[in-house]
């Protein structure tokens, strides 16, 4: 298993894998936190559409993942258009990536954080880009400060590695039809609905 290097991405973006692509890697040239091509990996953009869930659930709430309610599913905000969001302290927003990622069935892309904002305490989790999986990226941004930290639409909020494999798995993503196949802006968790009469 091998990762990848600028050479070998800028070859599968232009075959698809990465689109748009942004060949240099900015941060010195007009942008304080840099997206595009790095020597080892690829920083993802963020685009303009978050999700945050309301925060008028009641202290004593348990959202359950394997009992989502309806309710609890419209409690999620969307803002469609904005260039930046306020993240209030010790909560989250989902984001997306602007560029849709196509992994090849031999690839898997691994998630980082950026370091200017790791160093004011957001964190940024994505689970792994599997062989095989296509969309945008819905990224989950945490604030773990006791203040307002804002994330900007447009600048890079997390670098992918990606390691190469010569053998595909016996069954990609796409191939065993999972949930979030063919993604586009930001994706809430996608589980069975319990009726919330039951």
């Amino acid at each position: 298993m091998k990762i990848l290097h600028d050479g070998l991405l800028r070859s599968m973006a232009r075959d698809g894998m990465i689109k748009p692509f942004f060949e240099e890697n900015v941060s010195e040239v007009r942008k304080p936190i840099s997206n595009g091509l790095s020597s080892f990996g690829y920083d993802a953009t963020l685009g303009t559409g978050f999700r945050a869930m309301r925060s008028d659930l009641p202290p004593d709430t348990v959202i359950d993942p394997l009992a989502m309610t309806p309710n609890q599913i419209d409690k999620f905000f969307t803002m469609e258009s904005a260039a930046s969001y306020d993240i209030p302290p010790g909560s989250y927003v989902l984001g997306h990536s602007v560029e849709t990622f196509r992994i090849p069935d031999t690839t898997l892309g691994i998630c980082l954080g950026k370091s200017s904002y790791a160093r004011l305490g957001i964190i940024v989790n994505v689970t792994p880009l599997e062989p095989g999986w296509e969309g945008q990226v819905t990224v989950e941004i945490s604030n773990h400060t006791p203040y307002h930290v804002r994330v900007h639409a447009g600048h890079g909020i997390s670098q992918f590695v990606f390691l190469d494999n010569d053998v595909p798995p016996q069954r990609s993503y796409k191939h065993r039809g999972a949930k979030y196949h063919g993604q586009r802006g930001v994706v809430l968790p996608r589980f069975g609905m319990v009726d919330e009469k039951s």
